[in-house]
């Protein structure tokens, strides 16, 4: 499955926690309430400023509102830890999910481990709900859940997805339009849509001749379309490149088997692989 090379999904989810609104203590508050004790040994009269604001914490610590937040929050730990640790217990994480229908973070966590799991057509099903939920941009849930449609097999679901984006993308620097690119490229070939894809993943930069994990993505998706359209030779360059940069990328394998299915003859050439690495490029 692809979703963001660049860090762990919970970290990604993790960046993203801050717009979801919280009920927990108010830290300015507390840091009030902690700091004007200072005040009071010189001015006794204002003993009832710490009072007050102490009292507040108390009263939020015990509000059901508060209580409520603490156990989502222990619930969504329990979540993260289980993705970490790659628990079995895959009940007790659904179940969290099904409690807090309304909370993106929880739908996200929930969907990151299920896609761990294998179990990526109900992993795009929860982090399609986590994106049409969250407030800002939702790209990354949004790739998260394309990613996990396609690896169900659902490409049309991909194409829908992430189609919207393609007008918008600035493939230049961007390394999440890039990732977009690519995996729209390769679901259009995937549907048989040869023609398109190549016109899609033409979108990306891929001249340059230091080529990162995204621009590489977008290079296999290339060659993908090209196989589809029998433009072998143009593809086994783009395959050579991506062998050049990273013997061991992902997506290797799977392309020198689906250009050996669909060239009726490959004239006893060789794979990649098995060329090695020290022939020019």
């Amino acid at each position: 499955m692809h979703t963001d090379h660049s860090a762990h999904p919970v970290n990604v989810i993790g960046a993203l926690v801050p717009r979801e609104k919280s009920t927990g203590v108010p830290k300015t508050l507390l840091i009030f309430a902690v700091l004007s004790l200072f005040i009071v040994p010189g001015a006794p009269f204002l003993v009832v400023i710490p009072i007050v604001l102490f009292t507040m914490v108390f009263i939020k610590t015990k509000s059901k509102e508060y209580k409520d937040w603490q156990k989502k929050n222990s619930d969504k730990q329990f979540v993260i830890s289980a993705i970490k640790t790659k628990s079995a217990d895959r009940d007790a994480v659904m179940a969290i999910a099904q409690k807090y229908p309304s909370s993106w973070t929880i739908q996200a966590y929930c969907a990151t481990y299920l896609a761990d799991r294998g179990e990526f057509f109900e992993a795009y099903g929860l982090f399609n709900v986590a994106a049409r939920m969250y407030s800002g941009s939702s790209r990354y849930l949004v790739k998260s859940a394309a990613s996990c449609a396609s690896a169900a097999g659902r490409h049309d679901i991909t194409i829908s997805m992430l189609d919207p984006y393609l007008s918008g993308a600035n493939p230049g620097d961007n390394q999440s339009d890039q990732l977009i690119i690519s995996m729209l490229s390769s679901a259009l070939s995937k549907k048989g849509e040869f023609s398109r894809a190549l016109e899609v993943a033409n979108r990306l930069p891929l001249r340059k001749q230091n080529l990162d994990e995204c621009l590489l993505l977008g290079l296999s998706s290339r060659a993908e379309a090209k196989i589809g359209l029998r433009q072998f030779a143009d593809a086994q360059r783009d395959i050579d490149r991506i062998y050049a940069a990273n013997p061991n990328f992902e997506t290797l394998v799977e392309l020198e088997s689906l250009l050996g299915k669909t060239r009726n003859d490959r004239g006893g050439r060789q794979s990649t692989a098995q060329r090695g690495g020290n022939e020019k490029i």
